[in-house]
């Protein structure tokens, strides 16, 4: 850490990115919790909190991620980081919506974004998009959800930012399902799905193939569904997500019991 050669911060974060990732999370978290109790900077210590709250949220434990995630902010303050801060603030957004505060997340996201397109990062313009987006969409507000992604997705294609494409992809794919429009799903959870795995990002998989098990499933076309059910079975249990891996083994089940076609390619 700060002032210790032995034990370089740089590369312990990019470990730490990477192991997030690829969906290594145990390992993961046991490295940051060891690292907590050597990082000496504040910044440090932001980083690994924020780390820790990420996860905690990932795994749906709403209550720890706030407490992490909020103090993380403080050491980011302390620091004078504001872009650890902001990463703070947007992932403190996405816990809001997570547990149904939505006017107060979409009051802050348009706040924070626009005071983001006033300074020109489009980068965070794409994550407040997102934010915005998901809080649409899970009040089932459709057209205005697909018209946060669909211009998420035009500037992460414009900038060349993969993590925005993949997630703004497989979000539209989400909405179009809930619309009924199961075709235009699956092919933009394909699409989705074909970035996670150029880059890497088995969490984002992980997510996309079981929007794309779904999607399969209301096209009526069981043997696909189970595939991919039982590929993300695999995953949530490599992720240790336990409510997750418990409502894959109930899709599985019922799928088990719709009548067989013949003649489904993937």
């Amino acid at each position: 850490m700060s002032g210790g050669g032995f034990h370089p911060f740089g590369l312990r974060a990019m470990k730490a990115e990477v192991l997030h990732k690829i969906g290594d999370w145990d390992r993961l978290e046991e490295m940051c919790r060891r690292d907590l109790e050597l990082a000496r900077g504040g910044a440090e210590r932001g980083f690994l909190l924020l780390k820790l709250g990420t996860l905690s949220a990932q795994r749906g434990d709403a209550a720890a991620a706030e407490g992490m995630i909020g103090e993380a902010l403080e050491r980011f303050r302390e620091a004078g980081r504001a872009e650890g801060g902001e990463q703070c603030r947007r992932a403190q957004l996405n816990i809001m919506v997570s547990r149904g505060a939505f006017a107060e997340a979409v009051a802050a996201a348009e706040r924070l974004l626009a005071e983001a397109e006033a300074r020109g990062d489009e980068a965070a313009v794409c994550e407040f998009l997102n934010v915005l987006g998901i809080a649409c969409m899970e009040q089932r507000l459709h057209e205005e959800a697909l018209g946060h992604f669909r211009r998420k997705l035009e500037m992460a294609e414009r900038l060349g930012l993969p993590g925005d494409q993949l997630t703004a992809l497989g979000n539209i794919g989400c909405v179009l399902q809930d619309m009924g429009r199961y075709q235009e799903a699956r092919e933009h959870v394909i699409r989705s799905i074909s970035i996670c795995r150029r880059i890497g990002d088995r969490y984002n998989e992980y997510y996309a193939v079981y929007n794309l098990g779904k999607a399969y499933e209301r096209l009526g076309r069981p043997d696909d569904a189970l595939r991919c059910y039982r590929e993300d079975l695999d995953m949530a249990r490599q992720l240790g997500d336990g409510p997750g891996e418990m409502t894959i083994l109930e899709d599985m089940a019922r799928v088990t019991e719709m009548p067989a076609e013949g003649g489904h390619g993937s």
